[in-house]
């Protein structure tokens, strides 16, 4: 639309919407419109049409909120950054963002627009997707009922950094100019280390010295195993439930847990792929038996009893032991299955064990070491360093 030119196919849309303008009109069929003024006409339009950008186009979206997350989700899919939960996770964030702002021009999500996202956050029910009084209902509806039983601090940080995440993105790639959400998470005085603590030893004695927890059963072996080995290893809660038999193999005349993406199997990065030596404690407790056995009986996995959800393969067994721990009196919040992972780490570090070593039985990133054997030590200084744990005095399992 260039000035001093009029434009008829514009009388389809303009009727009655420019209303507000201020500034001298030119007729069009019914529709008065100043060629000369054509800034103002598109501001006072503007309110009306918010996919109407500067450029005089009507109908250009690329901006909107939603066309610019649908650019983003695309580029992280593309560039294979998330995986399947993690790819769910923010869609449902983002789609909660255009909810509650509106699918409007990102540029013009400004810093008090991102603190009025916070604030309903804030009154935000946990679950409330799946809860059967909220069905039907939007989010504005559902905070006006104002709910007793708000989201956690965590579950508000990880939305406002999704959040935030995406208008980085945006700012780099030109769709804005700021991005309002950093520095928006709540403070908390819960230091990240001490979220999950170690299991003591009065903990592992509860939790391995009675039936409860690790008891022998021909149908649900893993009960039995998964919180040995994770003890044992400090391997990821999924790590563990998704092993194959293949993966438990000799290396440099030890046996291993060989932790891979191969298959259907996931990891949480890069620095996941590891091998990790078996203690021999583990050994004692006939685990390579087991493995044989399961071999023996035509299984491709170590617990095929575990079926693959949204979530992957340890979903039903993190029930049932969250279940069991709270039979067992623990912490609900400060202490979980992720605790024994806590543990293997914070002894063998307490045990003198260097923070390399640690990355690359844990999976950490440790950019400055090099790659042997998937983080820059041969299994046997592995085996030794993870040989200094001693757990017998609090493990009477039977078999």
């Amino acid at each position: 639309m260039g000035k001093g030119k009029k434009q008829p196919q514009m009388k389809l849309i303009l009727s009655d919407l420019l209303i507000d303008s201020k500034a001298g009109t030119t007729k069009v069929g019914k529709v008065e419109f100043d060629p000369d003024n054509v800034e103002a006409e598109l501001e006072a339009l503007g309110k009306h049409l918010p996919g109407l950008s500067k450029s005089g186009h009507v109908g250009e979206e690329s901006n909107l909120l939603s066309a610019v997350i649908k650019a983003f989700c695309e580029e992280q899919k593309v560039g294979g950054n998330w995986k399947e939960k993690t790819a769910e996770s923010n869609r449902m964030i983002l789609s909660e963002l255009v909810e509650v702002l509106g699918d409007t021009p990102i540029e013009s999500i400004d810093k008090t627009k991102a603190r009025n996202y916070k604030e309903v956050l804030l009154q935000l029910p946990s679950n409330y997707r799946k809860k059967a009084e909220y069905q039907g209902l939007g989010i504005s509806e559902i905070v006006a009922l104002k709910p007793s039983e708000t989201l956690s601090t965590k579950s508000i940080n990880i939305r406002i950094q999704g959040v935030s995440a995406l208008f980085k993105w945006a700012k780099n790639n030109g769709y804005c100019s700021n991005n309002p959400f950093e520095g928006l998470s709540v403070k908390t005085k819960t230091r990240a280390a001490d979220r999950r603590d170690p299991f003591t030893d009065d903990d592992l004695t509860k939790i391995f010295g009675t039936s409860g927890f690790v008891k022998p059963n021909p149908q649900r072996p893993n009960r039995y195993w998964i919180p040995l080995i994770a003890l044992y290893t400090g391997a990821r809660l999924e790590e563990v439930a998704q092993l194959c038999v293949e993966d438990i193999r000799k290396i440099d005349n030890s046996w291993c847990l060989d932790i891979n993406e191969q298959g259907d199997k996931k990891i949480k990065s890069d620095a996941s792929n590891r091998v990790i030596p078996l203690h021999d404690e583990l050994l004692s407790l006939k685990f390579i038996e087991f493995v044989e056995t399961q071999k023996s009986n035509g299984h491709d996995r170590l617990f095929p009893e575990l079926t693959k959800g949204r979530d992957g393969y340890g979903h039903s067994f993190q029930k049932w032991f969250g279940r069991e721990k709270t039979k067992a009196g623990f912490p609900k919040l400060t202490k979980s299955f992720h605790s024994l992972r806590h543990t293997f780490i914070d002894r063998l570090r307490n045990l003198g064990v260097d923070e390399a070593k640690l990355a690359a039985l844990a999976g950490h990133a440790n950019i400055s070491i090099t790659s042997i054997y998937g983080q820059g030590y041969h299994v046997k200084q592995l085996y030794e360093a993870v040989n200094k744990l001693t757990f017998a005095d609090c493990i009477f399992v039977r078999q």
